[in-house]
């Protein structure tokens, strides 16, 4: 595949996100996020199954509230700094620079090393814009006297042990998922620090080329 075509193969988010999670997720990250989620589930799953003696199903409506209120004002600071610093990154890059990373391949999948830089940002930046999206649903749907939190509200009059079980799984969801932001700005910063380097020495080789060409001339 020419290189032109294979860096404007993607059409939309959702397919540069199943690119990207190939080649831009550490495992680290994902481990410990998974640790947070498996951890939280499973000793609230025990706490709904057994009686509810710790976290009655209005604790842990309030506790989504609080991580959504806290991943809400979290995101919204921090992925405007994010962006900023990739725009300010993709635009004092000679695009010479880019050009050539667009050509090189990259030994993770069938990728150039420009499109490898690039899905390691748009992964975070895609994780911030969704886990956002999320925190606003809490908010609109799930405050006091909305319409999820009434229905829920009835459902556990009915059954109360099987809603603490779906508000725990909520709750370990949010708190794996907040876990694993906070690990992705740590990537992020590595990452672009990385591409800093990699610009650079991409860069000198170029003009040690072009001084090697003046020379035999």
């Amino acid at each position: 595949m020419d290189w032109k075509d294979r860096i404007t193969s993607e059409k939309s988010l959702f397919q540069v996100y199943l690119k990207a999670r190939k080649v831009a997720t550490a495992r680290s990250n994902a481990r410990i996020a998974w640790i947070v989620f498996g951890l939280a589930a499973a000793g609230l799953a025990a706490n709904a199954w057994y009686g509810l003696p710790v976290a009655p199903y209005s604790s842990l409506i309030t506790g989504i509230r609080q991580i959504a209120d806290i991943g809400f004002t979290f995101t919204t600071a921090i992925l405007g700094f994010l962006i900023a610093g990739f725009a300010i990154f993709a635009s004092i890059t000679k695009p010479s620079v880019f050009i050539l990373l667009a050509q090189l391949n990259h030994t993770k999948g069938d990728i150039s090393r420009l499109q490898f830089i690039f899905f390691n940002f748009l992964f975070v930046f895609i994780h911030y814009l969704f886990f956002l999206m999320a925190c606003v649903l809490v908010k609109v749907t799930l405050f006091n006297g909305g319409p999820l939190s009434g229905a829920l509200s009835a459902l556990a009059e009915l059954d109360a042990r099987f809603v603490v079980l779906g508000g725990s799984l909520g709750f370990a969801v949010f708190a794996g998922w907040l876990v694993f932001l906070f690990m992705l700005l740590k990537s992020f910063i590595w990452n672009m620090y990385q591409a800093v380097l990699v610009t650079i020495v991409i860069e000198a080789e170029m003009e040690d080329q072009d001084a090697k060409q003046d020379d035999n001339s």
